[in-house]
């Protein structure tokens, strides 16, 4: 292949990237959130008799030029106590000494294993 010739396929190469990388950010994305998600309700996950909890998970995701971002997040103000467990008094005064009921950080392992995956073909494509 001629020098020129090999610029000009890199070059469309590397303009597809970004646009492929959205479509593999956005589905790991949903991934995550659809994991974090359906570890309610399962041990060590906290309960979910309401399914509130599970329903305030969300994602959003994004393109700035060739950069690509999701952010999978919640507005609960319990999911930190949730995730991390709690002692002490609340702002009421009331003491708790509440274990941690992972769910984020496993759905994260979890799903990474996945994506690294994803994100290696997602560059394959582009580049083939």
């Amino acid at each position: 292949m001629h020098p020129g010739e090999f610029a000009h396929v890199m070059d469309r190469s590397a303009a597809r990237i970004p646009v492929t990388m959205a479509g593999a950010v956005e589905d790991y994305a949903q991934t995550l959130e659809g994991d974090i998600k359906r570890r309610q309700g399962h041990p060590p996950a906290p309960r979910a008799p309401h399914g509130d909890y599970r329903r305030s998970w969300t994602h959003t995701s994004g393109q700035a030029g060739s950069i690509v971002s999701a952010d999978v997040h919640t507005s609960a103000p319990q999911a930190k106590r949730l995730e991390f467990g709690f002692t002490g008094p609340d702002r009421l005064g009331r003491v708790y000494h509440q274990a941690p009921r992972p769910h984020v950080k496993p759905a994260i392992e979890a799903t990474t294993k996945e994506w690294e995956k994803t994100w290696k073909g997602a560059i394959d494509s582009a580049l083939g």
